[in-house]
């Protein structure tokens, strides 16, 4: 569990998963990114998001639980890549 205090706020974060869980997910996007010679990244980023955040909880001062939701999608970041990769160097010549 770890908190966080801004001010007057403080915010209680408590883990869900266990490090096996989040080491099998590290591994096989490892595994899989390496062999699509970094294609796979942008699916392997959105799983782990998700991974992270659906396990984990954050308990308010007062009392109140709730989780944090990731709802991208690893093709939305793929495309975001690849335009930003297209436009690296149109922005380089201007």
């Amino acid at each position: 569990m770890v908190a966080l205090q801004r001010n007057e706020l403080t915010l209680l974060l408590e883990a869900q998963q266990t490090l096996d869980d989040l080491f099998r997910t590290f591994i096989v996007g490892f595994i899989l990114t390496s062999i699509t010679f970094g294609i796979f990244r942008s699916w392997y980023k959105v799983k782990k998001l998700k991974f992270l955040y659906g396990n984990t909880e954050v308990l308010t001062q007062n009392g109140s639980r709730f989780r944090i939701h990731f709802n991208g999608t690893g093709g939305e970041l793929f495309v975001i890549n690849v335009v930003g990769i297209i436009l690296m160097p149109l922005m380089r010549r201007g």
